[in-house]
């Protein structure tokens, strides 16, 4: 089997809430994986975010996401495993909290609608990033890396 990198990080909003979103996912992932650092970064750059984000450039939504994330923290690590991309997306759930399966990270850790978020021009809380593809993490990685080498370690 191949082993997968896949960048995740605990977005702003859930800061009181770290070890028990981290420790969900670490448990809900059984075994086969491992994380090498878990790297907390207090308002991370504008180009930064912006540059992750880029695909909602142009939208609603993309300038209240930049700046959550440059007034907040976020903490970032990079899993590796086998299949890891694919496991760590069905443990996440739904891009939308409210769509959500049950017992999902983002339906247990967060009540926000993606629908109401974009209607009203606000943030959505849904707790986590993570790659969708192994070439998206490859660029994401890199892209965080330049920023934070520990990452690249």
């Amino acid at each position: 089997m191949e082993i997968e990198k896949s960048l995740v990080f605990i977005k702003p909003g859930n800061e009181g809430k770290i070890v028990e979103i981290v420790s969900f996912l670490d448990n809900s992932l059984e075994k086969n994986f491992h994380h090498r650092v878990l790297l907390h970064v207090d308002k991370p750059p504008r180009a930064l975010i912006e540059e992750h984000y880029i695909n909602l450039r142009g939208k609603s939504t993309f300038e209240v996401y930049v700046e959550a994330f440059v007034k907040g923290s976020v903490d970032v690590t990079i899993y590796h495993g086998e299949k890891i991309i694919q496991r760590i997306r069905k443990v996440l759930g739904d891009t939308d909290p409210q769509k959500a399966a049950e017992g999902t990270i983002r339906r247990v850790f967060s009540n926000d609608s993606l629908e109401e978020a974009i209607k009203y021009t606000k943030y959505v809380n849904n707790v986590m990033h993570s790659s969708g593809n192994v070439k998206e993490a490859e660029k994401e990685i890199e892209l965080w890396s330049r920023y934070y080498d520990i990452l690249s370690q």
